[in-house]
């Protein structure tokens, strides 16, 4: 198993959501982008260094959507942790 950082950035298409998650998988992490927009979410992983990122395109307002993603395959990425970053320490930039 690797030791790499997972992380899952919400809001990843555009603005601070996009900057974190280009930040994260420069610094090594295995990142998972959400948004609204699949298209825009694809175009951002192809300019991430290599590792196992994920795209969730999906407004998680919708139940189905949550539910439709952990009964699939991509929720194996998940691994049970969680890192705050709405107002805890999360990593440093």
């Amino acid at each position: 198993m690797s030791n790499r950082r997972k992380i899952i950035v919400t809001g990843a298409s555009s603005g601070i959501g996009r900057a974190s998650a280009i930040r994260f998988a420069a610094d090594g992490c295995d990142v998972g982008v959400n948004a609204r927009r699949e298209e825009r979410l694809r175009e951002l992983v192809i300019t991430f260094p290599p590792g196992n990122h994920l795209v969730c395109a999906g407004s998680y307002d919708d139940a189905a959507v949550g539910a439709a993603f952990l009964a699939g395959p991509d929720a194996m990425y998940l691994t049970g942790q969680s890192i705050t970053v709405d107002g805890g320490l999360t990593i440093a930039f």
